[in-house]
């Protein structure tokens, strides 16, 4: 059972994170201070530190945060009906990236390079990340595996799944760091490399 204190601490932390989430994503990490976090949040300057020891740190929380959120959608039945395979895993990929299009691009960018950063907080989300790769990839050979009876040739699912991630990671990437490429851009070109990825592999009709 949790106590008093231990459930405040909770709650300060939740606080904290959506505050700094908002700030971060309006705002922009560089011109976002801990004071006006802590104020907006109702708590001391001390107390954020209490729970995370640098603006970076809280800005890794606040992306930790997202991708546990994301997780846990993910986890929801995968659509494995019958239907074009196509349309299949570019909406599984379309749900799985759709949180890079809720934060302004300068927002991730700040994120991945603070993800540079040698520290044990860095470590730690990039270890769990890995963890989260390899978790879509094994989705994206569920949808492969599902509908293998619509493939005219035989189709290694591991390798077209590893191909169809690799494909998506580095669009968010351009995406990202592209100002022009709209989010629409991104997905239309995610279906084309999904297609591309299967060009001759699927039974007509």
């Amino acid at each position: 059972m949790v106590n008093l204190r231990e459930q405040r601490k909770i709650e300060n932390q939740k606080k904290i994170i959506e505050v700094a989430s908002d700030f971060f994503s309006n705002k922009g990490y560089q011109q976002t201070t801990i004071s006006e976090i802590a104020k907006q949040a109702q708590v001391g300057v001390g107390t954020i530190y209490n729970y995370y020891s640098s603006k970076g740190v809280l800005l890794l929380a606040v992306f930790s945060n997202f991708m546990e959120r994301l997780k846990d959608e993910g986890h929801q039945e995968i659509e494995v009906n019958k239907g074009n395979i196509i349309e299949l895993l570019t909406g599984f990929m379309k749900r799985t990236t759709l949180v890079f299009e809720q934060f302004p691009k300068t927002f991730w960018r700040e994120i991945f390079h603070v993800m540079t950063e040698e520290t044990d907080e860095t470590r730690h989300l990039r270890k769990s990340l890995f963890g989260f790769d390899q978790e879509i990839i094994s989705w994206v050979e569920t949808i492969i595996v599902a509908h293998s009876d619509c493939f005219r040739v035989s189709v290694d699912r591991k390798e077209a799944s590893t191909a169809i991630y690799g494909a998506a990671m580095t669009l968010v990437m351009l995406y990202i760091y592209d100002d022009q490429m709209t989010y629409d851009q991104f997905l239309i070109q995610l279906e084309n490399q999904i297609e591309f990825i299967f060009l001759g592999k699927l039974l007509e009709g």
